[in-house]
């Protein structure tokens, strides 16, 4: 029972690069593993607990008129995720098409500008906050999505058919 501690001293030790300690009693050998042990895992949910509170940070939803507002700004890039078949159906003006069900969606999410406001938009809102949960996982968190989606958008308000 006792070696299974001590082994357990000697590889948190040896993991951590640590000098290892002559211990004179077994109290004083539980006190600094527990010092340890303590040390390690608070800093891993320190570490854990910072990127989880970005991604859980709330997903901003705009309105039509407050998408249009918002989305005129220079860094804002607006993204249409729907297919590239939808895109060419009907879009907003100047969106850019990441179809988020595409083959090539991860490839080009590795080339957009972390520093820019990306705002989504799909069909009916639905794809957009999927879509953008995936593009907080991979480091991109300015993101506003369009609440209902396109269809919610006035044709006279700059939807381009064809």
């Amino acid at each position: 029972m006792w070696s299974t501690g001590i082994d357990l001293h000697h590889s948190v030790h040896s993991m951590l690069k640590l000098p290892l300690i002559k211990i004179t009693t077994m109290k004083t050998f539980f006190r600094c593993d527990a010092a340890v042990l303590f040390l390690l895992l608070t800093s891993l949910i320190y570490q854990s607990g910072c990127q989880r509170a970005i991604a859980e940070k709330p997903l901003k939803c705009a309105d039509v008129m407050q998408f249009q507002q918002l989305s005129a700004s220079v860094n804002a890039v607006v993204l249409d995720m729907r297919s590239q078949r939808e895109f060419e159906q009907a879009h907003l003006r100047g969106s850019v098409n990441l179809d988020f069900q595409g083959i090539q969606f991860d490839a080009q999410v590795d080339t957009l500008d972390r520093s820019k406001s990306y705002f989504l938009y799909c069909s009916t809102g639905i794809l957009s906050k999927k879509a953008a949960n995936e593009l907080r996982s991979q480091g991109i968190y300015d993101i506003t999505i369009l609440e209902g989606g396109i269809k919610q958008w006035p044709t006279e308000l700059a939807v381009i058919s064809h």
